[in-house]
């Protein structure tokens, strides 16, 4: 872990507040060539470490740019990430030795921004016209009520 992702807990006991600026190496999210989402440009990371009650607190802005492969027509496009005062908590008796390397929390606040079927434009594929003749056609027949006598409907005589 880079010498940059810890923060010394001891160093915030007294009400001491730490500020964190760093410019992450895009390494840090561990993502293999043949995934569909890959990482180039650092992760600009600005934010606050201080401790409250039982707890580390760390306050961040996050700024990066993930590579995603459309899940429409499979291409690849840039997926911005900007997450402003994000907010993790640590119980101070889960932190061992007194460091807390934050690296980790920061690569899983940036993956779960990604959406579960992420898409080349702002809310649609951008390209699904060029795919459009591939996708089925709701057929004239599903407009019609379907055969009940074709269904099971094991609680129907209740």
């Amino acid at each position: 872990m880079q010498e940059s992702l810890k923060i010394y807990v001891d160093r915030l006991k007294n009400g001491e507040e730490e500020t964190i600026t760093a410019k992450l190496d895009p390494s840090l999210f561990d993502l293999k060539k043949e995934d569909d989402v890959s990482a180039k440009e650092p992760i600009q990371v600005s934010g606050k470490a201080y401790i409250a009650g039982d707890f580390l607190i760390v306050e961040l802005d996050i700024d990066t740019t993930l590579t995603l492969r459309c899940s429409v027509c499979n291409r690849a496009f840039s997926f911005a990430i900007h997450l402003k005062q994000w907010i993790h908590e640590e119980p101070l008796e889960d932190i061992k030795h007194g460091i807390f390397e934050y690296g980790v929390v920061v690569r899983e606040a940036c993956l779960l921004e990604i959406p579960l079927y992420p898409q080349c434009g702002v809310s649609l594929c951008l390209h699904r016209d060029e795919i459009e003749k591939y996708l089925k056609k709701p057929s004239e027949d599903s407009s019609k009520q379907e055969d009940k006598s074709s269904h099971y409907y094991p609680f129907a005589d209740l």
